[in-house]
């Protein structure tokens, strides 16, 4: 009996190491850093930028969509700069003390950036953001459409059309009066004298 008393309490020891020496050996998945949203979260000086997502049809025009996170006691000029078809642009958005969210509902909360070199949907586009002497920070921000139903509505509008105004001359033919570059009147000298047309009465003249 004590033999597999003992022989019992061996293997129970060597089970519960067994199992328990995992845990020494195995990543602790719940320890690993990951953004829980479909945007891009980082920070730099005391502004949390969260949730960073841009949205765009074509890759030519995009809505920056973000939460600010300000954890300083005064508003925050933020410069966001990125790569354009015609050089790099630089625009500056105002981030309040606390919470400010961007998402494209009204234009008070829109950000569009104008003249993107490339962001089609599903890829990622390069930004760069920074305030004051703090140091900025670039990430690549995911890309999305409207196919994600709580996207709907807020792609950029596209941009105004300008038509040009014609410069040269058109085709349209001049008045037929002046073709010959001078208007058509009257000549007086061929104008009948009216004393050449009285009717004749037959009384001479006294």
């Amino acid at each position: 009996m004590r033999v597999r008393a003992a022989t019992s309490i061996v293997l129970a020891t060597l089970i519960l190491g067994g199992t328990t020496g995992c845990n020494f050996i195995s990543p602790q998945t719940t320890n690993e850093f990951y953004h829980p949203a479909e945007g891009y979260n980082f920070e730099f000086g005391d502004v949390l930028a969260r949730n960073v997502t841009l949205l765009s049809e074509e890759g030519e025009r995009a809505s920056l969509i973000a939460t600010f996170v300000n954890r300083s006691d005064e508003s925050q000029n933020v410069i966001v700069q990125y790569d354009a078809s015609g050089g790099r642009i630089t625009q500056e958005i105002a981030i309040a003390e606390g919470i400010t969210i961007y998402d494209g509902s009204d234009e008070s909360r829109t950000i569009v950036l104008e003249d993107i070199d490339d962001a089609r949907p599903g890829s990622l586009f390069p930004l760069y953001m920074q305030y004051g002497d703090v140091e900025g920070i670039e990430a690549r921000v995911p890309v999305f459409d409207d196919t994600f139903e709580h996207y709907e509505g807020l792609l950029p509008s596209p941009a105004p059309s300008i038509d040009p105004e014609p410069s040269g001359p058109t085709d349209e033919e001049p008045p037929a009066d002046t073709l010959d570059g001078r208007s058509e009147s009257t000549d007086v000298s061929e104008t009948p004298d009216v004393s050449d047309t009285q009717p004749d009465t037959g009384t001479p003249a006294p």
